[in-house]
């Protein structure tokens, strides 16, 4: 006959099964969106990791009347999903929690598919370190046995997970995809901070007569904000004054520090970018003011009249990430992301 249940038993073989049965659920909804035949012909880890599901659901049967086999075969199908979560995510570029960046019209259709995997990681932690934690403290010591108990250490672990995945992977802010079009001529960007809040107006330039005015008013800790932008045609005026600018910056081969984000209570940035000159940032941060001519040129552009248009952006770091880099338009991973031969990647 078999042991008799302890009471106490009840309620953590109870929780690991749940746990087990949603990592086996979320894995194998990942494998339905992307297709096992996908997978499998990516690499190893991929044709190991497409039987991590079934083997997850063997564990929930298995933990209310086989506990050490059930959370050995959990322990296995965590260790067997991790390796493709983990290389799915450091092979592409740009990271999934790009996908919870917006606005919704450039990449909505893949919020789905970037939550259910941000939660699947968190899942398949937190079943990992359970099964880790029942076979492994359970007999070491009275505060071990009692620890291996609660489902509250394989939680943390797994919020842990995330937000160490976050830190790293949401920023510089980008959206999924890549532009194929040219870049504009001519960028310019005015933010001002005043403590949480930022007012940023932003000028595009292309050659083909066309501009874009760009304002929003947002604020650390919000998701989203909204943008609303004015485009039309640039009278032909304009076009010379803006070569003069281009000139004007090449004759005196004006370098500046990188262009980074306000962190100052109250604080003013310029920045700016032109055809074959690196980004330049003139801000009272670095007590640096931007040239005269690129300020008239600025407020000449905004005073122009066109069609209005709004749109909403979501930044995944709550404003933390969404950088000069990003309001000058350098939206994609194309754009901002670059090799430099040396085997790494570098982003603006």
């Amino acid at each position: 006959m078999g042991r008799i249940q302890q009471p106490g038993e009840v309620r953590p073989r109870m929780a690991a099964a749940v746990l087990f049965l949603c990592a086996g659920v979320g894995v194998g909804s990942l494998f339905v969106r992307i297709g096992p035949g996908e997978i499998a012909s990516g690499s190893w880890p991929g044709v190991i990791a497409i039987a991590s599901p079934l083997v997850f659901l063997c564990a929930c049967a298995l933990v209310p009347f086989r506990a050490t086999l059930g959370y050995i075969l959990g322990g296995i199908a965590g260790l067997a999903a991790l390796p493709w979560l983990v290389l799915s995510e450091s092979s592409v570029l740009p990271s999934i929690w790009t996908v919870l960046n917006g606005p919704d019209e450039y990449g909505g259709n893949g919020k789905p598919f970037g939550i259910l995997k941000i939660l699947s990681v968190a899942l398949v932690a937190a079943a990992l370190t359970c099964a880790l934690l029942r076979l492994l403290f359970s007999r070491l010591s009275p505060l071990g046995s009692a620890v291996s108990r609660r489902t509250w250490p394989a939680l943390v672990v797994a919020v842990l997970v995330l937000v160490v995945w976050w830190a790293h992977s949401a920023s510089p802010w980008m959206i999924p995809g890549s532009l194929d079009a040219s870049s504009p001529d001519l960028g310019i960007l005015h933010v001002e901070k005043h403590g949480l809040q930022y007012h940023e107006t932003s000028i595009e330039y292309s050659r083909n007569g066309r501009f874009s005015v760009g304002h929003n008013d947002r604020r650390l800790l919000q998701y989203g904000f909204r943008d609303q932008s004015t485009n039309g045609e640039i009278p032909p005026i304009i076009h010379e004054r803006v070569n003069e600018l281009a000139r004007s910056i090449a004759r005196r081969s004006l370098r500046t520090a990188p262009p980074k984000a306000l962190r100052s209570w109250n604080a003013e940035g310029w920045y700016l970018r032109l055809p074959g000159s690196p980004l330049l940032a003139f801000t009272s941060e670095y007590g640096t003011t931007p040239p005269r001519e690129a300020i008239d040129l600025f407020e000449q552009i905004e005073g122009l009249p066109g069609t209005q248009r709004f749109i909403t952006i979501q930044d995944v770091c709550l404003g933390f990430c969404y950088d000069p880099v990003a309001g000058l338009g350098f939206w994609y991973w194309n754009q901002r992301c670059y090799a430099p031969g040396d085997g790494t990647t570098r982003c603006l």
